[in-house]
């Protein structure tokens, strides 16, 4: 499952309680890590303003999310292809497959 582990962090979304997930490499918008839509990350050490830009496309989706801060409480990962959000084997298994659709997001 570790060589396939980029393929199956595709399919996580981040629903944020604490804040505690990464805000660049995990993806709490649903479309995919912010990471992914820049190129200004390899270090937060003297960062600029700029470094912080996204894609105007992204901006509606950030303002968007709908964050509910709980403190104490970890965030947690949904697993996309599931109605549930919840992780299986055989569904990342279904992934690979490809026997399964997308399923809405909670």
């Amino acid at each position: 499952m570790m060589k396939n582990k980029h393929k199956v962090e595709e399919h996580i979304r981040w629903k944020i309680n604490s804040g505690s997930c990464s805000i660049w490499w995990d993806d709490w918008l649903g479309d995919g890590a912010l990471a992914k839509h820049t190129t200004h990350i390899s270090s937060l050490n003297n960062s600029k303003v700029s470094h912080f830009l996204v894609p105007l496309l992204l901006i509606p989706q950030i303002l968007n999310t709908n964050f509910q801060y709980q403190e104490g409480l970890e965030d947690s990962a949904i697993w996309k292809p599931n109605e549930q959000g919840s992780f299986s084997c055989a569904s990342a298994r279904d992934i690979f497959t490809r026997k399964i659709k997308m399923s809405p997001i909670l």
